[in-house]
């Protein structure tokens, strides 16, 4: 494993998915997508009337083009999976259960 490095500002272009889910535990639907020009993957967090605030950024490998949210590991909070097409890689974020995720490099 290595450490998911949160980015602090995010180039938003070429968004390629969404996916929603509840990510932080607090029963609100919270919002998650890959953008393929920066490759990373960006996390909001819901509010409960249908408005979302910016939670993290992290970075992908090479083109990041899909993405699930599912438990992964069993604990009960939903981890994200983001599908790479130019790196030809799986990058897995595991949920810590307060929002924040470490990633996990799977090669194909």
């Amino acid at each position: 494993m290595y450490a998911a490095t949160p980015q602090s500002t995010a180039n938003y272009s070429y968004l390629n998915a969404i996916a929603m889910g509840n990510l932080n535990g607090d029963s609100m639907l919270d919002m998650a997508a890959v953008y393929r020009a920066s490759n990373n993957l960006a996390v909001w967090f819901g509010q409960g009337n249908g408005t979302f605030y910016y939670g993290q950024t992290y970075a992908t490998n090479l083109s990041p083009y899909d993405l699930s949210i599912v438990d992964l590991t069993g604990d009960g909070r939903l981890d994200i999976i983001v599908l790479c097409f130019g790196s030809s890689t799986i990058n897995l974020f595991i949920n810590q259960g307060n929002g924040t995720f470490v990633a996990n490099l799977v090669r194909r």
